[in-house]
């Protein structure tokens, strides 16, 4: 039997909660009867993990206090964006990024990128620098988005993100780095 007409023989299939949803399969094909052992060994840490999975959802489950309307996170986002790593829902986030994006344009500033662009560089960005998030959520996506040059207020965005990096060689460096992650796509 070759490897393009044998089927997977799917033995498990777990899906966990409403937030983590993450989803394993295990599947062997006949063929490949030597890797039985390591299937079977990947399966059993497959699992594991689903129960690890499993009680981290439900110690969030546990710890939800109170479900907040977009005005009241809002609120909380124009003092601090702190709160940004509370909200766990990548749609809400979507929805909060498009509210400042919109609240730019209304002053003047257009922001090009979709608000889930942002929100996946937020997210990366505040995992490896939290302090970021101590400045209200306004700032922070103003200079994300000066830092991609995507804040087009009619000021020249080279002078933008030199007042954000503070000197000409970081601003080439972020430059280069546009350059070649846009080359990549």
């Amino acid at each position: 039997m070759n490897r393009k007409s044998a089927k997977p023989n799917i033995k498990r299939f777990v899906i966990i909660g409403t937030l983590g949803a993450a989803y394993f399969f295990y599947c062997s094909y006949p063929a490949f009867a030597g890797g039985a052992a390591m299937m079977e060994k990947r399966a059993g840490q497959q699992m594991q993990h689903v129960q690890t999975q499993k009680q981290a959802v439900r110690h969030q489950n546990a710890q939800v206090k109170q479900v907040a309307g977009l005005d009241e996170v809002i609120a909380a986002l124009n003092h601090s964006a702190e709160n940004w790593r509370l909200i766990i829902d990548p749609e809400a986030k979507a929805a909060v990024a498009a509210y400042y994006i919109g609240q730019f344009a209304r002053q003047g500033a257009k922001i090009q990128l979709p608000p889930m662009y942002y929100v996946q560089m937020i997210d990366g960005m505040s995992q490896s620098d939290p302090q970021m998030l101590r400045n209200p959520f306004p700032r922070v996506l103003q200079i994300v988005a000066i830092l991609e040059y995507d804040f087009d207020n009619g000021q020249n965005k080279d002078e933008l993100a030199l007042k954000i990096l503070g000197n000409r060689e970081a601003v080439e460096k972020n430059r280069q780095r546009l350059i070649q992650m846009r080359q990549s796509k």
